[in-house]
């Protein structure tokens, strides 16, 4: 399953999941599932699919990364639409470890997937474990600066 996902084998896929020889949920020895994977290659058709059959969408692998932070952090907006379309919204601006993704997609540069969380309620004003804002994380490294972000500093 896993390698068909990372592959984009959308075939491949369907195909175990009609024979019900594999769960869409099993983990890898890193604890990544098949969504991690079509994630990480960017397959829009596998990611809609596993979705449709139930893959948990905000699950974490021992880095603590979720599909949702790899779209985020490789600018992959399609993929980032789709997750954040099928999260619950308590899942979509926090992960359970407590990273703003909305910090994240700021950091990564971003402007689509920003606007995607700050229309499911991310707040521009929230600041990150180490007291940053997301105007202080976009201008750090360079990145994308929200318009919310500096018409609510007066401009």
């Amino acid at each position: 399953m896993h390698e068909a996902a990372r592959n984009g084998h959308i075939g491949i896929v369907k195909l175990l999941v009609a024979t019900n020889k594999i769960d869409v949920n099993i983990t890898d020895i890193q604890g990544r599932r098949a969504l991690h994977f079509a994630v990480m290659g960017n397959f829009i058709e596998v990611v809609q699919f596993l979705i449709s059959q139930h893959a948990i969408i905000n699950g974490m692998d021992q880095d603590a990364s979720s599909p949702l932070v790899c779209a985020i952090i490789n600018r992959y907006e399609e993929c980032a639409r789709i997750l954040i379309e099928h999260s619950p919204a308590s899942e979509v601006l926090v992960d359970a470890i407590g990273r703003s993704h909305l910090a994240l997609a700021c950091q990564s540069g971003n402007p689509a997937i920003v606007q995607m969380l700050i229309e499911r309620g991310g707040n521009i004003a929230d600041v990150n474990t180490e007291g940053l804002t997301l105007l202080h994380i976009s201008c750090s490294g360079g990145q994308y600066v929200p318009p919310m972000t500096t018409r609510s500093l007066g401009e």
